[in-house]
């Protein structure tokens, strides 16, 4: 009984899955609707899951002493290359 049983529960797990897909063109229409609208949380439910949480935080210093320090370091190792 118990192999019916496994059958059974992958049977149910399909179709539910197989629901969830289907019902991923609306979400996505009803995310980008709000975010035309100026929603800033479906905008950042949208950030969070593509996965660009703290991307900016990657590009670079923010601050002008960083910055400035970036750009020192930078020329540094530019002109250690030209050699």
């Amino acid at each position: 009984m118990k192999r019916k049983s496994g059958w059974l529960h992958k049977e149910v797990w399909g179709a539910s899955a197989d629901r969830i897909r289907a019902l991923l063109p609306k979400a996505f229409d009803t995310l980008e609707k709000a975010i035309d609208e100026g929603s800033y949380q479906a905008a950042l439910a949208l950030i969070k899951l593509a996965g660009l949480e703290g991307v900016a935080s990657e590009i670079g210093p923010d601050d002008a002493e960083k910055i400035m320090k970036k750009k020192k370091q930078d020329e540094k190792w530019e002109e250690l290359f030209r050699l």
